[in-house]
């Protein structure tokens, strides 16, 4: 296949792709699938990673409320009194909040990002039909790799599909979706 083709032609089809040479400047792998997918905001399908993102905000969660756990005790330690910034004398407490400081920073980025994700529309389905086909019939990737396209209620766009103009146009058209 000629470099910069994507799309495939009678002779290309005969031709195995599922064999990656790492030395071959032919489109191959992640360079081969990012240019068609940035070739059509069709193709822009991705996993959101929904359980795995809120199973993180629950660990960051948990290790958070042990953070409060232990400054409340560090609290009520009879010889330990609470102290400003300035003046901390039990050196625990002020460790504790040093760490508590990352982690709420973590914290709040995840859910920050997963709630920025959320907002993205769901993949359709002819948007996973479309690059699945694309992807059984090129292999670009190891078949590890290219499974997250099975991950069918995980999928998201990072386009809107009704704010496509070719799609409005499509939808409003019904004579034009029979054409395809």
């Amino acid at each position: 296949m000629e470099m910069g083709t994507i799309y495939p032609t009678m002779a290309s089809a005969a031709t195995p792709t599922n064999t990656i040479n790492p030395s071959s400047r032919n489109l191959a792998g992640y360079e081969r699938l990012s240019k068609l997918m940035n070739s059509d905001n069709d193709f822009l399908v991705f996993r959101k990673f929904g359980e795995l993102n809120v199973r993180n905000i629950l660990y960051l969660q948990d290790r958070l409320s042990e953070i409060c756990e232990r400054l409340a005790n560090e609290d009520e330690k009879p010889d330990s009194k609470p102290g400003t910034r300035r003046w901390e004398d039990n050196r625990a407490r002020a460790e504790l909040l040093e760490n508590a400081e990352d982690l709420l920073r973590r914290y709040n980025n995840a859910i920050r990002s997963y709630s920025d994700i959320l907002k993205l529309p769901r993949a359709s389905t002819r948007q996973q039909s479309g690059l699945k086909k694309w992807l059984d019939f090129y292999n670009p990737l190891y078949s590890e790799e290219q499974d997250f396209i099975e991950h069918r209620g995980d999928l998201l766009s990072i386009i809107n599909l009704e704010d496509d103009a070719t799609h409005r146009l499509l939808l409003s058209q019904p004579k034009l979706m029979e054409l395809m």
